[in-house]
């Protein structure tokens, strides 16, 4: 994934020259990098979870406690 995004944002610079500094072009390489590091690490642990709850034969799904507005309950 990484790779698509740095070639992107090569590809565009290259095209269309939109960045008059180059400090913005290499700022925006770097964050290619860190755009998919919290959801990765939290994707991993929530199917590592599953799989756990799985092999312990846990298949019902747990009831959730509503945490709305208090205006919005029905009276």
């Amino acid at each position: 994934m990484r790779v698509i995004s740095i070639g992107s944002v090569l590809q565009e610079e290259i095209t269309y020259k939109r960045y008059n500094d180059w400090q913005d072009v290499a700022r925006l390489v770097s964050y290619c990098f860190f755009e998919h590091f919290p959801y990765r690490q939290l994707h991993m642990i929530w199917r590592l979870q599953g799989l756990w709850q799985y092999l312990r034969g846990d298949f019902v799904w747990k009831p959730l406690k509503r945490k709305g507005l208090q205006s919005a309950q029905a009276p």
